[in-house]
């Protein structure tokens, strides 16, 4: 999956992680404090300037200092990454997107720009932007 990444890395911007919370779950995130996260499916948008493999792959590692509010998420064991996507569409504009088709998680990850959030949980099919691409996990 990845090796593709590594060969058009720079055509993207931003990418997706399309979680599973197989119970529901109360976790502090950081600053943010204690959130509660119902049983169901999540979107998490980031970017990565340069290295988005290397930023991906570091998501699915469940073994990793806690840096980022998705860190918190993805090192829980009821928390699975079932596919990735990436997209050359910007972070917030496509968390833009997303707001308005789904519920966002107020504050999740956009510490660092103006965006309600940048984590969204859905129900139902999701129709995603031109310029998403989808690699299976």
């Amino acid at each position: 999956m990845m090796e593709i990444l590594l060969k058009e890395e720079a055509k993207y911007r931003s990418y997706m992680l399309f979680m599973n919370i197989n119970k529901n779950l109360s976790l502090r995130i950081g600053k943010l404090g204690e959130l509660r996260f119902n049983k169901g499916k999540y979107i998490y948008v980031g970017s990565a300037r340069k290295g988005l493999d290397n930023r991906i792959q570091r998501h699915l590692a469940k073994n990793k200092k806690l840096f980022w509010h998705i860190d918190y998420l993805t090192i829980h064991p009821r928390v699975e990454v079932f596919k990735v996507g990436v997209s050359n569409i910007e972070e917030c504009k496509l968390a833009g997107f997303l707001k308005r088709r789904l519920d966002v998680i107020p504050g999740f990850g956009c510490s660092d720009c103006n965006c309600e959030g940048h984590l969204f949980r859905y129900d139902r099919e999701v129709s995603l932007p031109k310029g998403v691409k989808i690699l299976w996990v």
